[in-house]
């Protein structure tokens, strides 16, 4: 996500229940010097599930540090 003074990381996990898709955490990771955090939906300790995917992801702007 792009913002006017950060990126961001949405973070969504579903699970399908009879063929529907159940959205069961929807969070934001600002890319900012405090690495804010937002919950707008879900249990606080999925976060975890974060931390697990931002693990996998090269960002384009960690890669221009290099």
């Amino acid at each position: 996500m792009r913002g006017e003074f950060y990126d961001g990381l949405a973070t969504v996990e579903a699970v399908k229940e009879r063929g529907a898709l159940k959205t069961t955490f929807i969070g934001l990771d600002v890319m900012n010097a405090a690495e804010d955090r937002v919950l707008v939906q879900g249990d606080p300790e999925r976060l975890q599930v974060k931390d697990e995917l931002r693990g996998l992801i090269s960002f384009k702007s960690d890669r221009l540090k290099k």
